[in-house]
């Protein structure tokens, strides 16, 4: 978070904070996503886009995998 809080400063300070910054590693729960998110990131890159999503709509239980239906 801290480094995300830091490109995007120097982004404003090069006039430049149309360009985004994609925040991935160690984005494993909402609450870390939505804490890139309000420092600065403006996407997300994680292999748990389905248990934040569940837990972003209340469906995520951390006894029940999360599971894709198609």
């Amino acid at each position: 978070v801290e480094t995300i809080t830091k490109m995007r400063k120097c982004l404003e300070g090069l006039n430049a904070s149309h360009i985004g910054i994609k925040a991935s590693g160690g984005v494993r729960t909402l609450a870390d996503a939505q804490a890139v998110l309000a420092a600065g990131a403006t996407r997300i890159g994680t292999s748990n886009a389905v248990a934040i999503a569940q837990e972003a709509l209340g469906e995520y239980s951390p006894k029940t995998p999360a599971t894709t239906s198609y």
